[in-house]
């Protein structure tokens, strides 16, 4: 008691001393703890001085302050070494990538980063610079197709595969009189395929996308198209399939061919007036290619050889020429020129049966444009009672 009194600066009352404290308890500045023994009749009363207690709790929280102050340090040096090596880095590839994506053209100067992250910056760089390449050529590519359709006289159009317009060119519009804004999403059915053909169309179209049997794909043929008013008139077709990821598209390409048909026409007409005016002649008329072979007889000139016209097809022209004329003639015949085209010769020929009769002959070099020689067209007469006559 005497003990404690002194620890306490002086003696406390004893009931103070011997209450049970499961916490400590302050008295003249100091901390007490008092529990009663157990297995004695005594009580444990503990004192302790707050310095003291400061001072032991210092000492072993010390090693753990150390510890903690470490663990902070390291955590700053690893944070800082995260975001110069790692965060900064990545952030700084994401802003390039961004900065590619939305730039047109070239790149600014590569941020400062860690030699480690160069490769990734290249290749960025790398991979945006080709990819701008491409496009670069894409865009030239379409806008010289986009150039050559608008270009053209012919109509293209462009349908999917339910037979819808996705694409009419400026021909197209031209030829079948419609706008494209009008023409585009309408079925290509209805707007240029006549009404007795639409049926064909459509199921043609139809078996296509179902089965793959083709009867007009990849082939040019000519058809009847038309026009918004309602008129028909001849087209020549070719269709070519473009496949792409997600769907199938048809492009047409039409020629609106009514000048061309009514040029033929004409020209068969005059080609069948001519041959009327030259089969009804009493004069030989026979044409030779640039190799002296016969591309065309009249009557009068198959009968010296008892044959019709399309089987003297071929015939080499000297074969029924006398060798010693024909050496002569020939040399004469190559010597034409388009300034010269005319050589004029009388000379025996023989005939299938043996008989040699002569004939005056009006042969004219033909020539084209380019001044070369394509063949040579006869006119001949017989002469054999002539000369005999003057005999």
């Amino acid at each position: 008691m005497q003990r404690v009194g002194v620890a306490l600066g002086g003696a406390p009352a004893l009931p103070d001393l011997l209450a049970p404290s499961p916490a400590p308890r302050r008295i003249d500045g100091r901390e007490l703890i008092s529990r009663p023994l157990t297995a004695a009749p005594w009580h444990l009363v503990v004192v302790a001085d707050e310095s003291e207690i400061t001072r032991l709790v210092l000492e072993r929280l010390w090693p753990y302050a150390l510890m903690l102050l470490g663990v902070l340090v390291a955590l700053v040096l690893a944070q800082q070494a995260m975001q110069r090596f790692f965060v900064g880095p990545a952030i700084a590839l994401a802003g390039r990538v961004r900065e590619q994506s939305g730039n047109g053209g070239e790149p600014g100067e590569a941020p400062s980063v860690p030699e480690l992250w160069r490769p990734w910056f290249l290749a960025v760089d790398e991979a945006f610079r080709s990819s701008r390449l491409s496009l670069a050529r894409i865009r030239e590519e379409q806008a010289l197709k986009a150039a050559i359709v608008e270009a053209t006289f012919d109509s293209i159009i462009t349908i999917d595969e339910a037979g819808k317009v996705v694409e009419f060119s400026a021909g197209a519009e031209t030829v079948f009189g419609y706008r494209r804004d009008e023409a585009i999403g309408q079925p290509i059915s209805t707007l240029i395929v006549p009404p007795h053909l639409r049926g064909r169309h459509e199921e043609g179209l139809r078996r296509y996308i179902a089965t793959g049997e083709r009867h007009v794909l990849g082939r040019r043929i000519e058809i009847e198209g038309q026009r918004a008013d309602g008129s028909l008139f001849p087209v020549e077709l070719a269709i070519a399939e473009v496949r792409l990821p997600d769907r199938r598209l048809f492009t047409a390409y039409l020629r609106d061919i009514t000048d061309r048909n009514r040029a033929e026409q004409a020209l068969l007409e005059s080609e069948r007036q001519f041959r009327a005016i030259v089969e009804d002649q009493t004069e030989l008329i026979c044409r030779f290619d640039q190799d002296f072979r016969l591309t065309f007889s009249n009557r009068a000139h198959a009968r010296l050889f008892g044959a019709e016209p399309e089987a003297l097809k071929g015939q080499y022209f000297f074969d029924s020429v006398p060798e010693h004329i024909g050496k002569e003639l020939r040399r004469g015949m190559l010597a034409l020129t388009p300034d010269n085209p005319v050589y004029s010769a009388e000379h025996e020929k023989t005939l299938p049966s043996g008989e040699r009769r002569w004939f005056a002959w009006t042969n004219r070099a033909l020539f084209d444009a380019a001044g070369r020689r394509t063949g040579f067209q006869c006119v001949g007469r017989d002469t054999s009672e002539a000369r005999r006559a003057q005999e």
